[in-house]
């Protein structure tokens, strides 16, 4: 899998789109690894999984 720059994720309830500066691998889906991704929002750093954000 080839980490996207930008991705658009939901956290809480709202959509957030920002910059991801960090990725490592975490558990497996069916097609390979899941990754979990740190991405910086107006300088603000927040969690999601690869498999729940949206390269943008």
């Amino acid at each position: 899998m080839t980490i996207p720059e930008r991705v658009r994720f939901t956290f809480g309830d709202r959509d957030m789109v920002g910059r991801v500066v960090d990725a490592e691998p975490t558990g497996t889906l069916p097609g390979g690894p899941d990754w979990r991704l740190r991405v910086d929002v107006d300088g603000i750093t927040y969690p999601t999984l690869a498999s729940e954000a949206e390269a943008v």
